[in-house]
């Protein structure tokens, strides 16, 4: 209480000293310590227009600099009023007073410079300027961090936020979380105390997590946000206001609507009390009043919210500006919603407009900076086309809407090739799903109505692009680099970054429950190094322009390639799509193409649940109601004896088709070798020409201890422990497993003590196909911490026996086929669009053709018969699908009892990938070569003998 009434009678002095001083034409010391507490005082008190007219009189007085300490005050001065500009968002004064001063000497002038390169990328981010933004303050961070321009911890961490500001802009959220976290570090290890920074940090932070689809983590950092700005200004000011607003937006987002219109409305009764009505902050809130009326319903009641926010912004702003178009997108979608469509359309179109978007150019993109913000207009847009729709499905009206979704999609598909970050991206990915549903429904709306090729053609090709996206990513990457020609030393480099960027990611896995000191220390060499590769990417782009080319192009579905392939494959392709409200099915075989509407995805995805529960119990009733639903419909457009490729998506990516029944009650395994695929676009190639058929098998040996150990540094509780402690102990048919087939193979074998982390790193490479018969655990809230358990060496210090799904990324592992004879390999974290985050995704990535995986933890005894079958038929030169096909008709075969003939225990086991043959390739091409050249020897021998009988 004390603290306070000293705080107040200090702030009431200072402001009795200014106006003292403008009465009396005397003014304070004219340094910039002194400036900075005067304009920070004025803003406290929400005396911005006070302010500006103090720090003007202050500067007329002292005139025309005529000593060095003067000029570091009249830069002062100059600085502190651009900010006070700032405060009342009148971005074109501060832009006047900014720019005949950006020039100020850094040797001269090092503290007044950074402040005042500060400012003005502050003015690039007020001004919705965020490339031009980003590139400022990397450069600045370039001249802090060596020295060139020296700062304090506080000048230092404000440049890096304004950094990290840019990237949340841009979308970057990974980038912008980096250096977020980064100034967090150097805060708590410096001595400095701004609550200011600290405040706008924490609503970052809050922003960061939120685009990330955390909402809970935002939740926690907008109250941190909102107690330090209501300790520092108190209740009644625009920036407690604007803390306050991000705290609604997290509840809201946590599913509390009520709580957070309540809250929204606290935020305006602040603008009101202070009389800032028009201030852009206070617009903020009239936009998220808005949208949430409209969200739930109230729709007419939210424009009365909307027109005042547009009228704020384009004061403040003016037209072109990335916070008047989010106005205008919101007015369109409450519009659309009210049935109002050409006018919805009109202020989308606003949007556009005042994004920088140029339809009429050749480029339309070429003059926007948001694109984020841009996506999501052109999502409303067609959101608003896609609902006159459902209310009048003409044809003029469906071309309208597809025509919008190709727009979008193609903004779509900018971003995600852009992006580096795969936080970002993935989230990218994980939200724009929901965009493709409506596009695919418009143009099979289409297709009945015109029966044109290409709008089915086109409805397949959006589902395609709708998944698999980080994997498809991931392995573009590596190809561009390949096709690219990049030299050898820049891959090199390349796969060192990646190594390396493996491990500090799991040193800092390591240490995160452990002391704050080693957490900070930890992420900051992991963010450093994710700096440097940033950076070396970016000069690598520059000098290879057609590595640049492939990485950054925006590859479809091509579908007549795709047919190719199934012709020569003899093979059919079922991909299938499973949004909200809409599921389909698209069969693609030699001759045509086909969809199918199937039944509303919460059945489907009871219909699954049900039969996963029950796979123990085998329940008949629930393998029936499956079939009727994935494969009755589409069955008549297929052949039978044929290979069939399924993409699955979502839940369906836990089942193994190869139980369902036709309708004549026989399984599909019983007419079909099926295999499953990421996606219809092929982002591997089918073979990557290495004809390796060396076998490496591992069979790891456990104790008790070493599960202990092991979960231990993991913190997980004792409940969990002990659980896996019994996953862990001795598995005695993997032994068994690995010696048998290792005779049938030729290869080579690891068991016990020496199937080690550290020789299966340094050796798996080598070999052509991979066979683990171990234990893995799998981690659903983190996928990238999902394990395969080793041997655990007590003399390396390098390696724990853990190898992490994110460091099996990073690995370069070219076999043509890994089998993963370990339990729920198959399964993982499902991320929307993206399938199931497994361990076999995790080989996948690292250049494997092909993966055997498990979908349940499937009994040894069965799986030891399925697996030696499998080699024996891989052996005959069978192709892998075949090979796994015929392994489980020999395992059902070769059972009696009944219970052992349920899909439990023989259909756990799936092919994900390439399915050409490891040994031989098919036809016998080198035996007809040797022939042949027996042959042509032979007769040339006889010719070359009746020659010599005619000369004679």
């Amino acid at each position: 209480m004390r603290v306070n009434i000293l705080c107040l009678a200090a702030c009431f002095a200072l402001t009795l000293e200014c106006l003292t001083a403008q009465e009396a034409d005397t003014f304070p010391e004219y340094t910039p310590d002194k400036i900075s507490e005067i304009r920070n005082e004025f803003s406290r008190q929400v005396r911005f227009e006070d302010g500006l007219k103090f720090l003007r009189a202050w500067q007329a007085f002292k005139g025309v600099p005529a000593t060095y300490e003067d000029s570091i005050g009249w830069y002062s001065v100059q600085d502190a009023m651009a900010r006070t500009f700032f405060d009342l968002r009148q971005m074109d004064s501060s832009e006047i007073v900014l720019k005949p001063i950006l020039d100020v000497s850094p040797t001269r002038f090092p503290r007044q410079c950074l402040q005042i390169q500060n400012s003005w990328g502050v003015r690039l981010n007020y001004g919705g300027r965020f490339a031009d933004a980003k590139k400022h303050y990397e450069k600045l961070r370039i001249l802090l961090d060596t020295k060139v321009l020296p700062s304090t911890p506080e000048q230092y961490c404000n440049t890096l936020h304004n950094l990290g500001v840019a990237y949340s802009h841009l979308g970057d959220t990974d980038a912008a979380l980096e250096v977020f976290h980064h100034v967090e570090d150097v805060v708590r290890e410096s001595d400095f105390v701004n609550l200011r920074l600290q405040a706008l940090l924490q609503l970052n932070l809050a922003s960061a997590y939120s685009a990330l689809g955390d909402y809970g983590k935002s939740l926690e950092h907008s109250r941190n946000a909102y107690a330090l700005h209501l300790k520092n200004y108190g209740l009644d000011h625009p920036e407690t206001g604007q803390t306050l607003n991000s705290v609604a937006n997290g509840m809201k987002q946590t599913g509390d609507v009520e709580g957070a219109l309540k809250t929204y409305q606290q935020v305006l009764d602040i603008y009101d009390r202070i009389g800032r009505q028009e201030h852009p902050l206070r617009a903020v809130t009239l936009l998220n009043v808005a949208e949430t009326l409209d969200k739930i319903g109230r729709t007419e009641e939210a424009m009365e919210y909307i027109l005042p926010c547009i009228a704020i912004r384009t004061k403040a702003y003016g037209m072109k500006h990335s916070e008047v178009a989010r106005s205008y997108k919101a007015k369109g979608t409450i519009l659309g919603h009210l049935g109002r469509f050409d006018e919805a359309v009109m202020s989308l179109d606003t949007a556009l407009l005042a994004l920088g978007y140029d339809p009429h150019s050749d480029n339309p993109y070429s003059g926007v900076d948001a694109m984020f913000n841009l996506f999501y207009t052109l999502d409303h847009r067609a959101d608003v086309f896609y609902d006159r729709v459902k209310r009048d499905p003409a044809e003029t009206n469906l071309v309208a809407a597809r025509d919008a979704y190709i727009n979008g999609i193609h903004v779509l598909n900018d971003l995600r090739v852009h992006f580096k970050g795969k936080l970002a991206k993935g989230n990218l990915n994980h939200k724009s799903y929901s965009f493709y549903e409506p596009a695919i429904d418009v143009s099979l709306q289409l297709y009945e109505k015109t029966k044109s090729a290409k709008d089915l053609e086109q409805a397949m090709q959006w589902s395609g692009e709708s998944k698999g996206n980080d994997f498809y990513d991931l392995i573009r990457g590596e190809n561009a680099m390949v096709s690219a020609k990049v030299p050898d030393s820049i891959r090199t480099k390349d796969d060192q970054f990646q190594q390396d960027l493996a491990e500090l990611s799991s040193a800092w896995y390591d240490v995160r429950s452990e002391d704050q000191a080693k957490v900070s220390a930890a992420r900051q060499i992991l963010d450093d190094t994710k700096q440097q590769y940033r950076s070396w990417l970016e000069t690598v782009e520059k000098r290879y322009p057609r590595y640049y080319d492939l990485l950054y192009a925006n590859t479809t579905l091509d579908i007549k390639a795709r047919r190719a392939e199934l012709i020569s494959t003899s093979s059919q392709l079922i991909e299938y799509f499973v949004g909200d409200s809409n599921a389909y099915a698209f069969v693609l075989t030699s001759e045509s193409l086909h969809y199918v509407r199937l039944a509303h995805p919460r059945v489907i995805e009871k219909a699954v649940h049900a039969w996963r529960d029950q796979v123990a119990a085998s329940s008949v009733n629930a393998q029936e109601e499956l079939s009727k639903l994935l494969w009755h419909p589409l069955s008549q457009y297929l052949r039978e004896e044929e290979h069939i490729v399924i993409i699955p998506d979502g839940i369906l990516s836990s089942v193994p088709f190869e139980i369902l029944q036709s309708d004549k009650r026989d399984l599909l395994l019983d007419n079909y070798n099926i295999s499953y695929d990421y996606a219809s676009r092929n982002a591997v190639p089918l073979s990557n020409g290495r004809k390796n058929q060396k076998w490496l098998g591992l069979a790891p040996e456990y104790d008790l201890d070493g599960g202990i150990m092991a979960m231990a540094s993991r913190g997980l509780d004792t409940a969990a422990m002990a659980l896996r402690d019994v996953e862990w102990m001795k598995l005695p048919g993997a032994k068994s497993e690995v010696q048998a087939i290792n005779e049938l193979a030729g290869g080579e074998q690891r068991i016990g003590k020496t199937a080690t982390e550290r020789f299966f790193r340094t050796m798996a490479g080598k070999f052509g196909i991979l066979h683990l018969s171990m234990h893995a655990w799998t981690d659903d809230d983190e996928p990238l911490l999902s394990t395969l358990i080793f041997s655990e060496d007590d003399t390396d210090t390098t390696y724990d026996g853990r190898l992490y799904a994110h460091e099996i990324f990073q690995l370069d592992l070219p076999a043509r086929l890994a089998v993963l004879s370990a339990c729920n390999t198959g399964v993982g974290a499902f991320r929307r669009g993206e399938g199931i985050s497994s361990l076999a995704r995790a080989f996948m990535y690292a250049g494997t053709e092909a993966t055997v995986m498990s979908l349940w933890k499937v009994p040894d005894e069965s799986t030891a018969k399925i697996m030696q079958a499998f080699y024996k038929h891989l052996k005959s030169g069978k192709r892998k699908d075949e090979a796994l096909r015929d392994a489980k008709l020999d395992y059902l075969n070769s059972v009696t009892e009944p219970e052992q003939k349920t899909p439990y225990f023989w259909a756990g086991f799936i092919l994900m990938g390439d399915t050409s043959p490891v040994y031989g390739s098919g036809f016998p091409y080198a035996l007809v070569g040797i022939i042949g050249g027996l042959l042509l020897l032979g007769g040339l021998m006889i010719w070359m003998k009746k020659r010599a009988g005619s000369n004679s």
